[in-house]
This record gives C-alpha cells, sequence and structure tokens, in this order.
C-alpha cells in the first residue's frame, strides 16, 4: 500500500473513533456543577428581588386607591411570580440531590 493511501486511511479511521467518541466525553464532569447551582441560586435571588417589587407595588396600589384591574393585575403577578420561585426552588433541589425524597 503506497503512503497516501495509509495517510487516508488512517485520517479516516481516525476521524471515525472521533466521531464515535464525541458523546462519550460530553458527561465528562457531571460530578462537578458548581457553575450550574450557582446560575441557580443567581436565579433565585434575582426572582425574589422581582417578587418583593411586585408586593411592593401591590401596597402602593392598595394604599393609592386603584382600581380593581390594576390590583387583580398586581395578584396575578405575585402569583405567577411565586410559581416561578418554587419551580426554581425544586430545580436547585433537583441539582443538589436529585429526585431523593427525604
Amino acid at each position: 500500500m503506497s503512503k497516501t493511501k495509509k495517510l487516508i486511511f488512517g485520517g479516516l479511521i481516525a476521524a471515525s473513533m472521533l466521531a464515535a467518541g464525541t458523546p462519550a466525553f460530553a458527561d465528562t464532569f457531571y460530578g462537578w456543577r458548581g457553575g450550574e447551582i450557582r446560575r441557580d441560586y443567581t436565579d433565585i435571588a434575582a426572582l425574589k428581588r422581582r417578587l418583593y417589587r411586585s408586593e411592593l407595588e401591590l401596597r402602593r396600589d392598595l394604599r393609592n386607591g386603584a382600581g380593581p384591574a390594576e390590583i387583580a393585575f398586581d395578584r396575578r403577578q405575585i402569583a405567577h411570580h411565586r410559581r416561578l420561585l418554587a419551580d426554581a426552588y425544586g430545580d436547585l433541589r433537583h441539582d443538589r440531590w436529585g429526585w431523593r425524597r427525604w
């Protein structure tokens, strides 16, 4: 076999092994999830701030005598923010401990 054929076949074999082995490398650092958990904490902090601002707005509207539509809108926003916060806590719990029930 000539040198060029050996080089071409060697390259094809190396490329196929690399293409087949790439999915195995995707899960290399599965045990270390520091960045993901840190992002979950920042998301939770942002959601808490958003919820607090919505509650302040509702109190301000109640104090200033806003209409029922405005108050209903603020209450829907607060309920939505609470659902998002509960989901974020659930994601954090899943990321840290998996689906274990204690």
